[in-house]
């Protein structure tokens, strides 16, 4: 067994994170994935987005991997849904109350902005597996 969770093009080799929001609409992170050049994602704050942000090595065997959902979801049920094949977890889904996510998210601070889109490393984004709900997911 073996895999990153940034992987390579094999979305086996990777972990894939992505929620169903209340509303139906469908996120999937995808590590090391940025928009094309030119484009920011910040832009507008209202579009939806799953971004990983920077974890660190917590242990020998084990990593902290951090991510952020924007806007906060509206009320009501919410999947969240992983799969890992190369470490063998296969795709999971859990279901959240979006209520209680949206309502720690209202208490975050902006430390700074975030630096310009032309200052961000640009790589091409995975392909998605061609089986279950991310391969589902556009």
């Amino acid at each position: 067994m073996g895999g990153s969770p940034r992987g390579g093009a094999d979305p086996d080799d990777r972990l894939m994170l992505g929620v169903q929001l209340p509303d139906g609409r469908r996120l999937v992170m995808q590590p090391g994935s940025v928009p094309p050049a030119g484009v920011d994602p910040f832009a507008n704050p209202a579009a939806p987005a799953l971004t990983s942000m920077v974890g660190g090595l917590v242990g020998d065997l084990s990593q902290d991997f951090r991510y952020w959902l924007r806007p906060l979801p509206p009320a009501g049920r919410m999947l969240v849904v992983v799969r890992w094949s190369a470490l063998g977890i296969q795709e999971t889904l859990n279901e959240l109350d979006a209520a209680a996510l949206s309502a720690a998210g209202s208490s975050a601070t902006v430390l700074w902005p975030q630096a310009p889109i032309e200052q961000r490393v640009q790589r091409p984004s995975p392909p998605p597996p061609t089986t279950g709900w991310f391969a589902q997911t556009s």
